[in-house]
């Protein structure tokens, strides 16, 4: 079975931060192992922002424990780099200049105030319930976030 994790930072990284970054990720990745057993998988570095790592088609699957051990281990180079994750509580919007973070709890707000509309692109860590990364932006529209839209006064 395939899986994906998607890991989203606070800010963009930088191109010295990136080949930091995926070297230190891509060594972890080389190693993993579930029960003895070599894990398959990619990493990418999509918009500069967000970390999508995933299992290949013809990998065994990740154990817990193979998932406990990648969580530990990219803290560490997180931590090390003094990178901030930022939990899912949190979505990203597109905007001109980039993404702009706004807490889950604040999307009603915002689609009131006109911030956020049906074709403001928002980036969907569960990419639309496929394990295409092509599908980490999704209008408003067909996210998760639409039945706010409909909401809206």
């Amino acid at each position: 079975m395939q899986r994906f994790w998607i890991f989203q930072f606070d800010r963009p990284f930088q191109l010295q931060e990136e080949e930091i970054l995926l070297p230190a990720v891509n060594s972890f990745l080389q190693k993993w192992a579930t029960h003895g057993t070599m894990i398959l998988s990619d990493v990418q570095l999509l918009f500069h922002q967000f970390l999508f790592i995933q299992t290949k088609p013809e990998s065994v699957t990740a154990s817990g424990c193979a998932i406990d051990t990648l969580q530990k281990e990219l803290k560490i180079i997180f931590e090390a780099q003094q990178w901030k994750v930022v939990d899912a509580g949190i979505i990203f919007y597109k905007t001109d200049s980039g993404f702009s973070p706004l807490h889950f709890s604040q999307v009603e707000n915002a689609i009131h105030q006109g911030i956020i509309t049906k074709d403001t692109l928002l980036v969907d860590i569960s990419l639309g319930g496929t394990e295409n990364p092509n599908h980490l932006l999704l209008p408003a529209s067909e996210s998760w976030i639409k039945r706010y839209l409909s909401a809206k006064v």
